[in-house]
Parts: structure tokens; C-alpha cells; sequence
């Protein structure tokens, strides 16, 4: 048996699968476009022919897919598969749509949590990316070793699994305000012939 199964192979979810390879973990992945697992399976992933039998694999599965809607499609036919299992939803979505697949996995009997990553593809793995989870305690106390390794920064918010969606689009609010602060300056700079340059440098300090 896999100790974890990663459902979505873009850029993320390789990157998600291959860290957890070069972690020592025995990984199973699964994708609709099946030759994107080819430099997963070479590098020691397992390979499942079907969702079903990707989930069945692990004890947690992690899906990084399009979207929500995604998601449910892939595991449609997997609840019972899944019933007693952790699965770790890293797909981007909103608050709703966390709690609508938050009760449908507590309906199957799923360990269920909803989470973001406040990072790259390529920074994954990395002490600093934090993979941020809110959810049912149990899923968390299962799937955090595994967390911890795809990001070093990696935290439980608690059981409100609005929180994950909520804190992203925060974060990413503030720096939008930031960037056009920083812009808005820079032609104020401009107006008044300061050189631009000074300004950001100022402002980096």
C-alpha cells in the first residue's frame, strides 16, 4: 500500500507528487492525461489505472485538479473507496465550495481537509512554502508529516474549511494594494522628475 496518492498531474500536482517521491514516500498518482505520470513512474511512483483504484491505494489521497467541479467528477465513483481514509483537497476554489465537498466527503465517512499553497511549482518542498489546512482534526493529524514535507511552513487553521479560501484571497488583496501603491508612486516620482529608480530602492528598504 501507498502511503499517498496524488489525484492531478499539472504543474502543481507533479510538483506535489515528485517532492513526495524525493521525500521517500511511496506515492501512487493517477491523471486523466496518462502520459504525464511517465517522469513520476520513472522516478518511483506507482501508477493507477483509474481514480477508484488510486484512492484505494493510500490511506491519503491529494487531489490538485482544475477546480472543484473537477473533483467531484474524479471522485464520483470513489466514496467507498475512500470511507476512512484522509483526503486533502489542494484544488483553488472558495469558502462555499470547500464546505459543499466537505460534506460530501463527511457523508462517505472521509477525513476530510480543504487547503491552499501560498507558493510555486518550484518552491515546493521548501522550509518556507506553508501548505495551509483547515478541516477535521483527525485529517490533519493523519496527513501533516506529509504537509510538513510538501512545504516546511505547513499549519493546521482549525475546523472551519471556509478559512484556507478565505486567508488566500486576503493575502492576495494585500499585495494587489501593495503593487498598485507602489505603482501610484512611482509616477507620483515621475510627475515631480524624482528618478524612479531612488523610489524603489527606498521603498525595498
Amino acid at each position: 500500500m501507498s502511503d499517498v496518492t496524488v489525484i492531478g498531474l499539472g504543474a502543481m500536482g507533479s510538483a506535489l507528487a515528485a517532492t513526495l517521491v524525493e521525500k521517500g514516500h511511496a506515492v501512487t498518482v493517477w491523471n486523466r492525461t496518462v502520459t504525464k505520470a511517465a517522469p513520476l513512474v520513472a522516478a518511483g511512483a506507482d501508477q493507477a489505472s483509474t481514480p477508484r483504484d488510486a484512492v484505494a491505494a493510500s490511506a491519503v489521497t491529494i487531489v490538485c485538479v482544475g477546480g472543484y467541479a473537477d473533483t467531484r467528477e474524479v471522485l464520483n465513483t470513489t466514496a467507498d473507496a475512500l470511507a476512512g481514509k484522509v483526503l486533502v483537497q489542494l484544488t483553488t476554489g472558495t469558502g462555499t465550495q470547500a464546505e459543499e465537498l466537505g460534506e460530501w466527503a463527511r457523508a462517505a465517512g472521509v477525513d476530510y481537509l480543504d487547503g491552499v499553497i501560498l507558493g510555486y511549482p518550484s518552491q515546493i518542498g521548501s522550509a518556507e512554502v506553508p501548505v495551509l489546512a483547515a478541516g477535521q482534526p483527525s485529517a490533519w493529524e493523519r496527513s501533516s508529516s506529509l504537509l510538513l514535507d510538501l512545504g516546511g511552513a505547513s499549519a493546521y487553521l482549525g475546523e472551519n474549511l471556509r478559512s484556507p479560501a478565505g486567508l488566500d484571497s486576503a493575502l492576495v488583496t494585500s499585495m494587489a494594494a501593495m503593487a498598485l501603491g507602489a505603482i501610484h508612486g512611482a509616477l507620483l516620482c515621475e510627475a515631480d522628475d524624482f528618478p524612479v529608480p531612488v523610489f524603489a530602492e527606498i521603498v525595498q528598504q
